[in-house]
């Protein structure tokens, strides 16, 4: 803009927080053409999604096997939460920005995982938690991918054998599903609880190998054998 030798003021500049109702007429009242000004607010609305992904918080939405992954990444490009959901009908995801490095990395990792090629994330981690949960949290990451445990012996393994409710309550605060296994933790007699449904962790547990008895299996929606 400065470049074409147009000077806006303060006040144009606040409007254009609200760009598509403000900052494009304050440009067409310059007297600006309607093809340039298309093509102005084109170039902020990416600069605006630049910036959205870059030194702050990251947020994308990327589609697996089982649901919608929401993902957030702070300004570090470490993953501070990730959940899965059911697919709204109709919707539109936001995906990953390209010129984001750590967003593409997760994309990519997701990919591989279900695809059967992935067996450890490497991309960072950065939970928010009191210091149990994060010690929870960490042992979780020591399960092997095909395996499980049970919420007892993840107790014991930390040195607390009564712990077993206060490490169940942990696992299942964990922000950052999946790529900390919490999933691969099941009750004596069954699956137990999981954030994302039962369904999701039988399927997650099928698809990394682990033998889930008859008498535990959930299935998901149009699932088949």
């Amino acid at each position: 803009i400065w470049d074409a030798g147009i000077q806006l003021g303060d006040g144009c500049f606040e409007l254009a927080g609200v760009l598509g109702g403000c900052f494009i007429p304050c440009l067409a009242s310059l007297g600006m053409q309607p093809g340039d000004v298309a093509i102005i607010a084109q170039y902020f609305i990416c600069l605006i999604h630049v910036v959205q992904c870059t030194g702050m918080d990251c947020e994308f939405e990327v589609m697996t096997p089982i649901g919608v992954a929401s993902c957030k990444l702070n300004a570090d490009g470490a993953v501070i939460r990730f959940s899965i959901r059911d697919e709204a009908p109709g919707e539109t995801l936001k995906a990953a920005p390209r010129e984001n490095a750590a967003a593409q990395r997760l994309v990519t990792e997701l990919d591989n995982y279900f695809s059967g090629t992935l067996k450890r994330f490497t991309v960072p981690l950065a939970p928010s938690g009191t210091a149990f949960q994060k010690q929870v949290w960490d042992a979780l990451l020591d399960i092997p991918y095909g395996n499980t445990t049970t919420y007892g012996a993840l107790a014991k393994l930390l040195g607390n054998p009564g712990a077993m409710r206060a490490v169940g309550a942990a696992n299942g605060a964990n922000p950052i599903w999946l790529l900390i296994p919490c999933h691969r933790v099941v009750g004596s007699q069954g699956l137990h609880g999981y954030a994302g449904g039962l369904a999701r962790k039988a399927w997650l547990l099928r698809h990394e190998g682990v033998a889930v008895p008859e008498s535990w299996q959930q299935r998901l929606p149009l699932e088949t054998d």
